[in-house]
């Protein structure tokens, strides 16, 4: 057990109670763990007595899954770093701006669906955090990047690559020309089938896609990745799998 878990699983354990049916007092964990409230998740002495053997194994196993992302995240921070988990988080705690940035993503990472997004969230932080010309847009990509899951981030992948239509760019550029993707092409590509449409909105309100098809007399929808898209990838590009990548898996 890391030492994260072992604060994390005996405060768990705590759970539900005695003021309310089992069925309720498993949606109270529930509802702690969904809003990181440790008042619905710990309850009370008087809760903490009727909790049932199920309530507790269930809070147990998705509080350690959690905790073991943030080990994930909080190792992999350090290791970009150059430093150690000790002293990156003593940094943190020296400076407001960086305290509160280092609690998003942290808290991100504890409710990512993969290694992926843990990863992707360590780096950004460890980049941003030591230049402080960078720490605001590290606290914007962290924001964004909590919001997105690895469906989104194929997307953006494949983007990022040649697509199999050839276009031409601006009227006064008529000579330049980009290798987009058609809709029905990157749904294959990037194996999102009808959740396209959802994906690609997604990235649209976070800023990280943009239509080039847009003006177009011939309408059609060619998305392509903004600035603010490629810079986040150049973070998920550095990823070099590791020792821990099996651990942090969903639940």
């Amino acid at each position: 057990m890391g030492e994260v878990q072992s604060w994390v699983v005996p405060i768990s354990a705590k759970t539900a109670g005695a003021l309310v049916g089992g069925g309720v007092g498993s949606l109270i964990v529930l509802a702690g763990l969904a809003t990181s409230n440790p008042l619905l998740v710990i309850g009370g002495p008087a809760l903490a007595a009727a909790a049932t053997e199920r309530m507790t194994e269930f809070a147990v196993k998705q509080w350690t899954d959690r905790a073991e992302r943030v080990e994930r995240f909080g190792t992999t921070a350090a290791e970009q770093s150059g430093t150690s988990l000790e002293t990156l988080l003593d940094d943190a705690v020296a400076d407001p701006q960086k305290l509160e940035v280092l609690s998003r993503a942290a808290e991100a990472a504890s409710r990512a669906l993969d290694q992926e997004k843990i990863d992707l969230l360590a780096r950004v932080y460890a980049s941003g955090v030591y230049d402080q010309a960078l720490i605001d847009e590290s606290n914007i990509l962290i924001d964004n990047i909590r919001q997105i899951e690895g469906p989104h981030i194929r997307v953006m992948q494949v983007l990022a690559s040649p697509g199999p239509r050839t276009l031409k760019i601006g009227e006064k550029d008529a000579g330049q020309t980009i290798e987009a993707w058609p809709e029905p092409e990157l749904a294959v590509a990037a194996k999102a089938g009808d959740a396209l449409s959802a994906l690609i909105a997604k990235l649209v309100s976070l800023g990280f896609v943009y239509d080039e098809g847009q003006g177009r007399w011939d309408y059609q929808p060619f998305w392509q990745l903004t600035p603010l898209g490629r810079n986040c990838l150049t973070y998920l590009a550095q990823r070099v799998p590791s020792d821990h990548d099996g651990v942090g898996s969903a639940s």
